[in-house]
């Protein structure tokens, strides 16, 4: 069970829309799958009956959490300028200098390579809350990793 679920106004819209398709039109293609594939015969030897029984699962788990992700979604606005929170840019650099640059977003909107990481993430729990020229530290499979933020856009 989730608690709070930090979400850009986009990333909220794009859950609804999803929770929406998938409760018509998803889920009446696959009622029609069923039907089609019942009318086969003996369903206990019906792979296209089981392919769709399956598909009916994971439809409805998929719906399930997006109602809970909805239900606990907190939108961010960037409301406290010049501290860590989902929306920010974040520059920040190793003890040795190495620079980096992340964005903040929701689990939803991840995209490692655009460089928009989310915030459940190691790396964007540890940044949460920090200000500009503070330390924060991740664990990593190579051990503790130390950073300064140098810059919040």
């Amino acid at each position: 069970m989730m608690e709070e679920y930090y979400v850009t106004q986009k990333a909220f819209n794009q859950l609804k829309e999803e929770l929406s398709e998938l409760e018509t039109k998803k889920k009446w293609e696959i009622a029609a799958w069923l039907r089609e594939a019942s009318a086969q015969g003996d369903m206990s030897e019906n792979a296209e009956y089981i392919e769709a029984k399956e598909a009916q699962t994971a439809l409805e788990n998929r719906v399930k959490d997006l109602e809970e992700k909805i239900r606990k979604a907190k939108i961010v606005r960037r409301e406290r300028k010049g501290v860590v929170e989902v929306g920010a840019t974040v520059e920040f650099a190793t003890v040795s200098h190495r620079k980096a640059k992340v964005t903040l977003v929701s689990s939803e909107e991840t995209e490692v390579d655009e460089g928009k990481i989310s915030n459940e993430s190691p790396l964007g729990k540890a940044m949460m809350g920090k200000k500009e020229g503070e330390y924060f530290e991740v664990i990593t499979p190579k051990g503790k990793k130390r950073y300064r933020i140098t810059k919040l856009i």
